[in-house]
């Protein structure tokens, strides 16, 4: 075998010479603005395309809103909400109506029957009036405190306002007690 002289530094030289010219700092450089180039480039594709799309939407939004038929039932929809705001405050004015309706005394078949069953032997009814929520009786009895008794009675069922006893005289042609009465009625439920 022959042995040649090997100048292996020199390669080495070579080797590291080719290395440090493929990455020299210029190229390096000119790589990192070449693609900061091309990525900036192609954002502002993408941004183009896209504010592109987007105004093609807002034209086509624009439309729809302009269209005279939207425009109408807009319009429609607005009379109708002002309508229901309208409904919504004659409703609570019916529904104070209805309260104070149900709050006022009325004279009904109710009243009467308290009035007859609550009656005392041997007295009788002769007249009834209705004015406002009070009720006028006119009461006859044998005895004088039989109109006074009747108003103790309907005292007790505590389903008038207020019961008062106005006084009572002695008929001679009939030979009995009348008295007078005045009932107020209670309002509401």
């Amino acid at each position: 075998m022959l042995k040649r002289d090997m100048n292996l530094l020199e390669s080495y030289r070579y080797i590291q010479k080719a290395r440090s010219e493929k990455t020299s700092p210029t190229t390096m450089y000119l790589g990192i603005i070449l693609f900061v180039a091309l990525s900036l480039g192609v954002y502002s594709l993408k941004l183009f395309f896209d504010n592109s799309t987007l105004e093609t939407k807002i034209i086509s939004i624009e439309n729809y809103i302009n269209d005279p038929l939207v425009v109408r039932k807009l319009n429609d929809i607005s009379i109708m909400q002002d309508n229901i705001k309208q409904l919504d405050s004659l409703k609570a004015e019916v529904v104070s109506i209805i309260d104070v309706l149900d709050y006022i005394p009325r004279f009904d078949q109710e009243i009467l029957q308290i009035l007859f069953d609550n009656l005392p032997e041997n007295v009788g009814i002769t007249k009834v009036s209705y004015i406002d929520s009070w009720i006028s009786m006119e009461v006859t009895g044998q005895f004088a405190s039989d109109s006074s008794n009747y108003a103790l009675r309907l005292q007790r069922t505590e389903f008038f306002k207020d019961v008062v006893h106005e006084g009572y005289k002695y008929e001679t042609a009939s030979r009995s007690y009348v008295g007078n009465l005045r009932v107020q009625m209670k309002g509401g439920k």
